[in-house]
């Protein structure tokens, strides 16, 4: 493999590179194919320039000839040679010289392998999160709060009261209860409880140990709902349902996944599957969920039998998979509805779903992103021929706007706001230069000596400063920069004069910068609401 570096400003630099040895190459390909990985890894490792640890690079690879990775979208992993774990840092194309650019820390072990490819090493979790309930009373506070009353069926016909009171919500001896009481209250004639967490999670893998309650009439969950509604009201912005079961199904455990594309109340049908379980719920199991960009399995004491696979190669369709944002987890038994159905068994009551062990994993994913996937947006040009561009984000079926996060360095999500029709970009962490994150069209055609009129309007959430750039998409580094201070929640219009010095050109970008070049900034939200280029008379 031949490869050449430079800087994200452009300029070239001098770096060793070397092909692995044999040792960390094996282990590498043994952790793959215990994974189930049958095809080729290319491995290499950068060295020099120890001042470049904690900055980016551009690297460009040629993995000589090599058939099966022409013309492949392909992941990127890093290695820690010490552990002998690996993560995937993102996917980038094979094009049809068998080259690769993709950016990365400048000094470190790094792999290349096929789609099909682990998206992320097993060994390499973190636990992010417990709850072992080794208190007595109330559910922590910090960690959990209710949903009380009955919402008018909470959307399912259900028949409980759900109460924040010890005899429906309590621990004790090391474990929650649940429990399902045949008291009235409220008009209601059943009482229960449905703890959500305070915490949120994009993506991670998850492990609930439970014990279901038995009786007909009563419905157990353990499911994960988004925190904010990114892409509209239920279903569209999803639901993850880890855990389901009925007293009409005994020993069925059933596992799904809830989107606008398909649920269980759309034409589409849904995503479901179940698993039979032979001890009556009687013992303790373990149920699970792995969730990654790129797949969701669901899993009965490690046995998976639920999975739902995104084509990474693919843009983003959200109405399918819309689990690419933040999800809190969810604790209930409902008691009838539509899955519980409309015979309840007094006699049975008072049942509990107890649980004794909460943890969640931290996959290190948060980020995955490598500039691969363009964000599923709307750009509509006019037809008047002055208009290179003209978005105002209400056309939402052509690609246009895509975007870039420096995951090394600076963290964010990019989504499409179906309410106010903006992209947000939602940023944890600027990282240290304006261009960690970048919102952009690219392919726009300006004539050389032609003067062009830009517009961007958007709104910080923070007093900061953004940057408005036009570049050519093959040189790597903007033609001009138009600084633009924002305060707080004002909408404010980037506007200026162009001038395209070169020939005629078709791979020219326009770029909205988001990184921070003034410091460390709190966590904030950036909307965009339109952007256009056109032709000055």
């Amino acid at each position: 493999m031949i490869i050449s570096t430079k800087l994200n400003n452009g300029e070239s630099i001098e770096l060793e590179v070397g092909v692995l040895d044999d040792s960390i190459l094996t282990n590498i390909e043994n952790s793959m194919k215990s994974q189930g990985y049958e095809g080729p890894v290319y491995g290499f490792e950068i060295e020099g320039l120890e001042s470049l640890t904690d900055n980016t690079i551009e690297v460009s690879a040629t993995l000589e000839g090599n058939s099966k990775f022409l013309n492949q979208n392909v992941k990127v992993y890093s290695f820690d040679k010490v552990a002998n774990t690996f993560k995937c840092i993102g996917v980038a194309n094979v094009n049809q010289d068998y080259n690769i650019t993709f950016n990365i820390k400048a000094c470190g072990v790094f792999f290349i392998a096929l789609l099909n490819a682990p998206i992320y090493d097993s060994n390499a979790m973190t636990l992010s999160f417990s709850d072992s309930f080794d208190y007595e009373g109330a559910p922590n506070s910090e960690v959990w709060g209710y949903d009380i009353g009955n919402n008018d069926g909470w959307g399912n016909g259900e028949l409980e009261y759900y109460t924040n009171s010890l005899d429906n919500v309590s621990v004790k001896d090391g474990e929650l209860s649940i429990t399902v009481k045949n008291q009235a209250m409220d008009g209601f004639n059943y009482t229960s409880g449905r703890l959500k967490s305070l915490k949120s999670w994009t993506y991670g893998k998850f492990e609930v140990s439970a014990k279901l309650p038995k009786g007909e009439g009563l419905w157990p969950a353990i499911w994960l709902l988004p925190t904010d509604d990114c892409y509209g009201a239920w279903p569209n912005s999803g639901e993850i349902d880890v855990m389901e079961c009925t007293g009409k199904t005994q020993n069925y455990i059933h596992g799904s996944l809830q989107t606008e594309a398909r649920n269980f109340k759309a034409a589409a049908g849904d995503q479901t599957a179940q698993i039979e379980i032979l001890d009556d719920y009687s013992e303790f199991h373990t149920y699970g969920l792995v969730w990654t960009p790129e797949y969701i399995t669901i899993l009965v004491d490690g046995i998976e039998y639920f999975k739902s696979q995104r084509d990474l190669a693919q843009p983003l369709n959200t109405k399918e998979f819309p689990f690419v944002q933040a999800f809190h987890l969810m604790l209930n038994v409902a008691v009838g509805g539509s899955m519980g159905g409309s015979i309840i068994d007094t006699s049975a009551l008072p049942q509990s779903m107890v649980i004794n062990s909460i943890k969640v994993y931290d996959l290190g994913l948060e980020n995955f992103s490598l500039n691969a996937n363009p964000v599923s947006t709307y750009v509509t040009p006019l037809s008047d021929s002055q208009v290179v561009l003209q978005s105002d984000f209400q056309n939402l079926d052509v690609i246009g706007c895509e975007s870039y996060i420096d995951t090394p360095t600076a963290s964010a999500n990019v989504i499409f706001n179906t309410e106010t029709k903006t992209m947000d970009t939602i940023i944890d962490n600027a990282g240290d230069a304006n261009w960690n994150i970048q919102l952009y069209y690219s392919d726009l055609t300006l004539e050389g000596g032609q003067e062009y009129t830009y517009n961007v309007t958007l709104t910080s959430t923070i007093d900061r400063i953004v940057y408005v750039g036009i570049q050519d998409t093959s040189v790597g580094s903007p033609y001009f920069l138009n600084e633009q201070k924002l305060t707080a929640n004002e909408k404010t219009v980037i506007s200026g004069v162009y001038t395209q010095k070169q020939t005629v050109n078709d791979d020219i970008s326009i770029i909205v910068y988001m990184g921070s070049a003034q410091g460390t900034l709190e966590p904030h939200t950036i909307s965009v609401s339109s952007i256009s280029i056109e032709k000055k008379d």
